[in-house]
């Protein structure tokens, strides 16, 4: 009877990732196979990151007759006398878990939206996404009032997308407070020697106001001929708000504040 060669192809050339296909030791990709005698088929002897491979195919596009590694059947994929066949590696794409965290100022993270092509997916009782490899999803993250996107972690998020990879894969997203300005008015005094004093601030933050002698260590003045500093003032002619005794000052506004310096005549 005739024999021909069978090759063994890894039909990977058009998927995700086709250029990294690896071949397992050992694995013959091309065999003798004679005319009306059956042929054992070869196990699967290629690997790529992504997918699984579930069988050998007579057709590159999968249409053809399916085999599975070990049977053996007559195969008589060709006549001709040292002619030459293939098999087509068959892969089904995999499916992997994706879970979105919340990091840094979690407090200051709202909602997470994620999406594959306009279709919004929804968490697994264990929070994660079930994502095919290679999809693209969009990730859309809402901030509460204060806080505003400061970096990804575990993974390369680009343009509120991110890649899915061939592996189960957590994402974290951390915020961080948004930077306002805190400026003290002398209020017909001075501060510093200046008529107004600003101090740089994130949102939330917690700072000792300055007490009329000194803040953040150094000497900085607060003064007005013929009056003593009480303390500070949300409106020029307001009452004091945070006396010396209780100077902690949190700045819980999303935008810019300014505080009055609060006087008594000296007797």
């Amino acid at each position: 009877p005739n024999t021909y060669t069978l090759n063994y192809d890894s039909n990977a050339s058009t998927l995700i990732g086709g250029g990294n296909v690896e071949t397992a030791e050992g694995f013959e990709s091309s065999v003798s196979a004679t005319w009306n005698e059956a042929t054992e088929i070869a196990e699967y002897g290629y690997s790529l990151a992504g997918y699984e491979m579930i069988g050998w195919n007579t057709e590159a596009d999968g249409t053809g007759t399916t085999y599975t590694v070990g049977q053996n059947v007559v195969l008589n994929l060709t006549s001709i006398n040292g002619g030459t066949a293939t098999l087509y590696a068959v892969w089904e794409i995999q499916e992997y878990a994706l879970t979105i965290e919340k990091g840094e100022n979690a407090n200051g993270i709202g909602n997470i939206t994620v999406s594959v092509d306009g279709e919004v997916l929804t968490a697994g009782e264990n929070g994660a996404y079930t994502v095919t490899y290679g999809e693209n999803v969009t990730i859309n993250v809402t901030y509460n009032t204060g806080y505003t996107f400061s970096s990804w972690s575990g993974g390369t998020v680009t343009n509120n997308t991110f890649t899915m990879p061939a592996s189960d894969t957590t994402l974290t997203v951390n915020a961080k407070p948004i930077g306002y300005q805190l400026t003290l008015h002398g209020n017909e005094g001075t501060i510093g020697g200046q008529t107004s004093y600003k101090i740089n601030i994130d949102f939330n933050e917690t700072i000792s106001l300055p007490n009329g002698k000194t803040y953040n260590g150094s000497n900085l003045a607060i003064a007005r001929e013929g009056y003593h500093f009480l303390g500070w003032a949300e409106s020029a002619n307001g009452g004091i708000v945070y006396p010396l005794d209780n100077l902690s000052y949190t700045h819980n506004t999303a935008g810019p504040v300014d505080l009055y310096a609060v006087w008594e005549a000296n007797t």
